[in-house]
C-alpha cells in the first residue's frame, strides 16, 4: 500500500558524548520518558543509542529503550 510506505514513525534517537561515556544524562532521561508517556507520538517505547568515548579510535555503545509501562531499559552495552 502506497499510503502506508509514505507514513513516518518515531522510534528513538541517537547521539555522541565524545570522551565521555556513554551514559544518558538526566535531561536524556527526561525527554525519552516523556516522549514514551506523549500520547500524540504514539511511541510508547523509544530507542536511545549513545556512542561514547574516543568515537573516531575505540568507541563505545549504549543502547536503551524508554518505555511507558516498564521505565528505562538498558539493552547492549559495548565498552572496551
Amino acid at each position: 500500500n502506497k499510503k502506508h510506505l509514505q507514513k513516518k514513525y518515531y522510534i528513538g534517537e541517537w547521539h555522541s558524548h565524545p570522551d565521555g561515556a556513554p551514559t544518558p544524562s538526566s535531561t536524556d532521561d527526561i525527554n525519552q520518558l516523556a516522549i514514551s508517556n506523549d500520547r500524540k507520538t504514539k511511541c510508547p517505547e523509544s530507542i536511545l543509542v549513545i556512542i561514547g568515548d574516543n568515537i573516531k579510535k575505540d568507541p563505545s555503545y549504549n543502547i536503551f529503550v524508554y518505555s511507558k509501562k516498564r521505565g528505562k531499559i538498558q539493552l547492549f552495552q559495548v565498552f572496551d
